[in-house]
């Protein structure tokens, strides 16, 4: 089933949210975050669910770096990249509404979530019944 078929076998109140969630895969797919080590001559890059993808080393650290310190400098940017990914992920999931919650909302606090659903009188749109 491609997303078009997806978006249609959907309840029409339930669209948008999902909508936006195929926009949200798009978005972390594409995006990185790069962070360096106290030195500045190791980089790491992530993707925003903070699998490593690169490290970059600078022409002068080996030379600079024994092989344990250049192991740790790699570990400190590994690490800086994955924190600032999280960050990212969670920035990406608070351009989403679920139901005019943020997505990172939503799932921070699920009952406030659940509250806003009951309070708006969709619930039973939501599965595709009558309210």
């Amino acid at each position: 089933m491609d997303d078009e078929e997806l978006l249609n076998a959907m309840p029409a109140i339930v669209r948008p949210a999902v909508q936006a969630m195929l926009g949200l895969r798009e978005k972390i797919a594409s995006s990185e975050v790069t962070a360096t080590d106290d030195s500045g001559l190791v980089t790491a890059v992530t993707d925003v669910l903070g699998n490593l993808r690169e490290i970059r080393l600078h022409p002068t650290a080996r030379r600079q770096f024994d092989n344990l310190t250049l192991g740790d400098k790699v570990r400190d940017a590994a690490n800086a990249a994955r924190a600032q990914a999280r960050e990212e992920h969670r920035r990406l999931l608070d351009t989403v509404d679920i139901f005019g919650i943020p997505l990172g909302t939503a799932r921070t606090d699920p009952s406030a979530a659940a509250r806003r659903i009951i309070e708006s009188g969709n619930l039973g749109a939501i599965f595709g019944r009558p309210s």
